[in-house]
This record gives structure tokens, C-alpha cells and sequence, in this order.
């Protein structure tokens, strides 16, 4: 979905066992400093991982550095994983979860000249509802991905089976794995001063079922900054 400058952005944890979802994160950029922001938030909450996986993307430079630091340069692995076939199957359901179901919105809205990808209020306001629910679809197919059993492994799951390896002693305590997303994303670029955005924040929740799949609050966000705008 990049034509919407909407990137998503995954670190796993690699065994010969099983992956686990490290992050899976929806942002409007994919800078290293966004990624790496993702994988501190991630190190804190699951802890640091032994092994990881990414694809070659230079935006995944300083995530490389820093586990190479704290576990070895064997710890990073990148590319294409000798499993092509579990990692096949994840990203056909990572589409069909995520892309499959928000680019076709995006689309509608383009086709009835509602969306404008070179109009920065049309941009912003895109951004500000959908990315906040792409993320909240991102946690739910993240947490159901950690947590299935895999009965070749006598049915434990990929978190289980982090915790094995990397925290023995603490693997039979109970410990959740889910996230929970912010419901405001952070804006590379913002046509509103922070007074006003702090406005649309309380005006406008972005996760809230409108019963359009999140149109109608497009449209609100839209007329609400271009309110704004003219009575600057």
C-alpha cells in the first residue's frame, strides 16, 4: 500500500522451531528510526529475542546493529527463510487480513475523487483514521499467529516456544505476548497546529465503528481540517 505512503513493517523471531511475530507495525514511513522505535517497543515487552529475521530493507540497518551488538553477528538473519513455504502462507494471510481488505477502501475512494494522494489534508486524513485500524487488524492476526499450536511441535505455540528458548526458567509462567495499539498514529507531515489536533483527537476516534468501514470518519476528518484551514 505504499502508493498511500502506508508501510507495514515486521521483525521475527527465527528458530528452526518456530517464528514468532516480534512486531508487526502499520506507520506512515518505513525511516530506521521508525522501525527501530517498533523493535525497542517490542524488546521491552517480549524481551530481547536470540535470533531475528527481516528482509534486506536498509530501514532495518540500526534493528541489525543492535542485535548484533547484544547477541553476536549471527543473531540477524535476512531474506528469504529456507521454510519459503511457511513464509508463503504467512504473508498470503497477511494479505488477506491486511491489504486485501483496506486497499480496496482506498481505491473506492479514489474513484470517487475523494482521495487525492498529492493533497496533504486528503493524505493526512487518510492516515489518521486507517492507520490506526490497519494496526488494530495487525494485533489481532499477530496475537492469533503467536498463539497457534503447532502439533508437530506437541502443540505448543510459537510464544511458547520463545519462551523456551530464550527464558527456560520463566517459560511456565503465564505471560502475555498481545500488544496493544495507540489509537493516534505520529504524522510525518500534519496540516494542523497541536491545538487543533488536539481537537480532532476528542472530536474524531479513528477506531470507531462508523458502519462504512471508516468512510464516514474520513470524510469528517477531511471537513474538519479544511475548517480549520479556511479560518486560519
Amino acid at each position: 500500500m505504499a502508493q498511500w505512503m502506508v508501510t507495514v513493517e515486521s521483525v521475527a523471531t527465527e528458530t528452526p522451531l518456530s517464528r514468532m511475530l516480534t512486531f508487526l507495525q502499520c506507520s506512515n514511513n518505513n525511516r530506521a528510526e521508525t522501525v527501530t522505535n517498533h523493535f525497542s517497543s517490542a524488546i521491552s515487552q517480549h524481551g530481547r529475542p536470540l535470533h531475528i529475521r527481516t528482509h534486506h530493507g536498509g530501514e532495518n540497518v540500526q534493528v541489525w546493529e543492535d542485535m548484533s551488538m547484544h547477541r553476536g553477528e549471527n543473531s540477524v538473519l535476512t531474506g528469504s527463510s529456507v521454510h519459503n513455504q511457511r513464509i508463503e502462507r504467512f504473508n498470503r494471510d497477511l494479505n488477506r487480513n491486511c491489504s486485501h481488505v483496506f486497499a480496496p477502501i482506498f481505491y473506492e475512494l479514489e474513484s470517487l475523487e475523494a482521495l487525492n494522494v498529492d493533497n496533504d489534508t486528503d493524505l493526512f486524513s487518510l492516515h489518521y483514521v486507517y492507520i490506526p485500524r490497519i494496526n488494530r487488524t495487525l494485533d489481532e492476526f499477530k496475537s492469533a499467529f503467536n498463539n497457534h499450536s503447532i502439533s508437530s511441535e506437541g502443540n505448543r505455540t510459537p510464544t511458547d516456544i520463545f519462551l523456551l528458548l530464550n527464558y527456560p526458567e520463566a517459560a511456565a509462567e503465564e505471560r502475555t505476548v498481545d500488544s496493544v495499539s495507540t489509537p493516534h498514529a505520529h504524522y510525518s507531515f500534519c496540516p494542523l497546529n497541536q491545538q487543533d489536533l488536539q481537537e480532532l483527537v476528542v472530536t474524531v476516534n479513528p477506531l470507531e465503528n462508523d458502519g462504512n468501514k471508516g468512510k464516514t470518519l474520513y470524510h469528517r476528518v477531511q471537513e474538519f481540517v479544511l475548517h480549520k484551514i479556511v479560518n486560519i
